[in-house]
């Protein structure tokens, strides 16, 4: 089983439609198709222009994104209803989270970024936790070990040479028995 089977079996316990769909899918971008109503434009395999028309045709889905892992989530068809896709009257799977990152490149999906999309959109997660007061106390000593040690003379006095370090809770406090 491949990782993706192996996500995709993981979403599946993430609920049902009324109608059995599973709610949430990882699909990757280039083999996904739907029908779709539309003006389309016939060539020849060398260029020539042949036609217009207007059809329903099966068609990429997200022919505007390339290979990359998209989340989708099932709605009713009451939300996806429209001309243009005349199958999602029933309803149907719509994008929720491309796998790439800013700059266009490549991110793989995983348990935890997709536990985290999934929390978040539950509203589970209303916006960054702030770190527990422990964390911020150790990152503060250790910003004044910092300050201390950046000194180019250790010994010397100066600003950075008299400040008062706090060494409560620090595994190693040897830094500061320096001669």
């Amino acid at each position: 089983m491949t990782e993706i089977e192996k996500l995709n079996k993981w979403l599946e316990n993430e609920g049902k439609s009324p109608d059995n769909k599973i709610i949430y899918r990882l699909v990757w971008s280039n083999k996904i198709f739907e029908h779709r109503f539309g003006l389309f434009h016939d060539f020849t395999e060398s260029g020539l222009f042949i036609r217009e028309i207007r059809e329903t045709r099966l068609v990429r889905k997200y022919n505007y994104i390339n290979e990359r892992w998209i989340l989708e989530k099932w709605a009713p068809g009451n939300l996806t209803a429209n001309k243009e896709t005349p199958n999602s009257l029933n309803g149907d799977y719509i994008p929720i989270y491309v796998f790439e990152t800013s700059k266009g490149e490549y991110l793989a999906p995983n348990e935890r970024s997709l536990k985290f999309i999934l929390d978040f959109m539950r509203g589970r997660i209303r916006k960054d936790e702030e770190p527990p007061p422990e964390f911020l106390e150790k990152e503060e000593i250790n910003n004044q070990i910092d300050t201390l040690l950046d000194h180019p003379s250790f010994k010397t006095s100066g600003p950075t040479r008299d400040s008062v370090a706090y060494a409560k809770g620090l595994k190693d406090v040897s830094v500061f028995n320096r001669d």
